[in-house]
Formats: structure tokens, sequence, C-alpha cells
């Protein structure tokens, strides 16, 4: 009986901490076209980005979970590295490829790499 008190303990607290991840999906509400300049779509602010998708789990210093710490990321990983663990997820974080569109991946992944 303990034991199955501590598994539904456990099942309990998993599912919260994973529904909490990934932050706001502003994509499905949001249908406003990204911001112009002369026609071409500008830069989205990478921690902008990073405070509406990625806080929920790595915390507002980057460094919330003990095995995803990102605030020195940039020295164990390449820009393309983080870029495609962003979109493709992995290892326990889930992938914001359908979140994210390629300039937004591309924007946090270039101000990842830059925490040394």
């Amino acid at each position: 009986m303990k034991n199955k008190l501590l598994l539904l303990s456990l099942i309990v607290t998993i599912s919260i901490v994973l529904s909490g991840c990934g932050g706001s999906d502003n994509n499905a509400t949001n249908n406003t076209p990204p911001a112009t300049d002369n026609g071409v779509t500008t830069a989205a602010n990478p921690e902008t980005l990073y405070k509406q998708n990625c806080t929920s789990c790595h915390g507002v210093n980057l460094n919330q979970m003990k095995n995803a710490d990102l605030s020195n990321v940039g020295a164990r990983l390449s820009k393309a590295e983080i870029a495609t663990k962003i979109a493709k997820g992995g290892g326990g974080m889930i992938a914001f490829e359908k979140r994210l569109d390629t300039n937004e991946i591309d924007a946090l992944a270039e101000w990842l790499v830059a925490k040394k």
C-alpha cells in the first residue's frame, strides 16, 4: 500500500511539472503576423522568447533545473546543437518546432550560445 501511494504521488508530481513546461503557445491564439521593417520580418527578441517559453522549466536565471542548467550552455553546445535541441527536444525537453518558427529558434540559440 505504501509503495502504491508513493508511486501515485510520483506520477502526480511528474504530471504537474511536465504540464508547466513550455510556457504559453502564443501562436495558437495570436494570429498577428510578426513585426516587419520595410517588408522584411524582424527577428524576435530572444530574451522575450525565453521568458515566454522557457522560464517555466529553466527558470528566470537559466539554472532552475539541475540537469538542464542553461547558464553556461554555450560552453557545452554549439549554436546548431542548441537550435536542434530547441526544435526537436529530447532528454526530457519538449520540442518547440511547432511553437516557434525557424527565426525564433535561431534567435534563441544565438542568445544561448553566448552563455558561457
